[in-house]
């Protein structure tokens, strides 16, 4: 029994772990996203000002 369940976990365990660091990276490249472009709209809005 175990022999046959621990390649199914292994490979349901790759497969989630696959997932959450896909999530993981949008999260992040989001996060950054946003975090750049309040940075350059910031940046920009203090530019303008005389």
């Amino acid at each position: 029994m175990e022999k046959k369940i621990r390649p199914n976990m292994k490979s349901v365990l790759r497969k989630v772990k696959q997932s959450n660091l896909r999530f993981l990276a949008t999260a992040v490249i989001l996060i950054v996203d946003s975090q750049l472009l309040a940075y350059v709209i910031l940046n920009l809005e203090w530019s303008w000002m005389p």
